[in-house]
């Protein structure tokens, strides 16, 4: 195991907000301040005191680094997207730790997503546990179990009246068939980098319970894509708000969601990730403030 301190001074990193941002859902805080999970084959452990957080992982520092983009400077984009957009200042000041997370394993990211569609957070972590029960074993920590997520033949097993059982409801012909696709086709996720986005947008569409939104987070965390936005309620609201101001109050049809994805994607270019997540989060924040007065 390695261990390593990672000290945060400025502000431009929240971890344990990244963590629980939706974009991973394989960390839970065992205690206070004391974060474990696995990315892939890499297991993490986490000790937060402050400004510092000690790493205890079988990955590098690099690898750490690359799961949370450090290697990006934070402040550089929030200047970049300031000279674009000055009215997204608001929706920035509110989540200056938050960064876009790049999980390790696309098999991974892509069934946990799968997993998300019309569901709640607490729920996609205890499906995607439950699936990951298909791998190995790898280690535990305070009476918590943790596997490495299966891969494509280890998820063979997971058919569906086995996942039927498990509580998966109609999720549990979705991810048997998902698997016999991605089966068949070795090179998929690197195509889904490489390609343009029409293109790997609409292979997503093809698979079973992949709408737009569902597209847009696999190509956005499991290609690593930048250039894209996942659209939900919170970021149509903002988007509509700020840009669409005749869709204000109007349902999301598919017409609609291509137009705004294709207007942010135009906009902010490979910065269009960060956009998402600060005008998301930005914009969920203002609404939590409004219902509570």
């Amino acid at each position: 195991m390695n261990r390593f301190v990672h000290r945060q001074s400025d502000g431009w990193f929240d971890l344990p907000l990244c963590l629980t941002s939706g974009q991973s859902f394989r960390f839970e805080e065992v205690a206070h301040g004391h974060w474990v999970g696995m990315d892939g084959a890499y297991r993490y452990e986490f000790f937060i005191d402050g400004n510092q957080t000690e790493v205890q992982t079988n990955a590098d520092e690099e690898a750490f680094r690359k799961l949370f983009c450090l290697q990006t400077d934070a402040a550089a984009v929030r200047a970049s997207l300031t000279e674009l957009a000055q009215e997204m200042t608001p929706y920035m000041s509110r989540m200056t730790g938050l960064r876009p997370m790049q999980p390790t394993d696309p098999v991974e990211t892509f069934f946990s997503f799968l997993c998300a569609g019309n569901n709640n957070l607490p729920r996609i972590r205890q499906m995607v546990r439950k699936l990951s029960y298909f791998g190995p074993f790898a280690f535990e920590v305070n009476g918590t179990r943790f596997h490495r997520f299966p891969n494509l033949s280890e998820l063979q097993a997971a058919d569906e009246p086995r996942l039927r059982e498990l509580g998966f409801g109609y999720r549990a012909k979705w991810i048997p068939a998902a698997v016999n696709r991605l089966g068949g086709q070795p090179n998929f996720f690197e195509d889904l980098r490489a390609q343009p986005y029409e293109e790997a947008h609409e292979r997503l569409l093809e698979f079973e319970g992949v709408g737009h939104k569902l597209a847009d987070c696999i190509l956005t965390f499991c290609a690593h894509r930048h250039d894209v936005a996942p659209l939900d309620t919170h970021l149509w609201n903002a988007a509509t708000t700020l840009y669409f101001p005749e869709w204000r109050g109007k349902a999301i049809t598919d017409h609609r969601y291509l137009a705004v994805s294709q207007m942010l994607r135009s906009k902010f270019g490979d910065l269009c990730c960060w956009a998402q997540l600060f005008l998301y989060f930005g914009q969920r924040d203002q609404q939590r403030e409004r219902s509570q007065k």
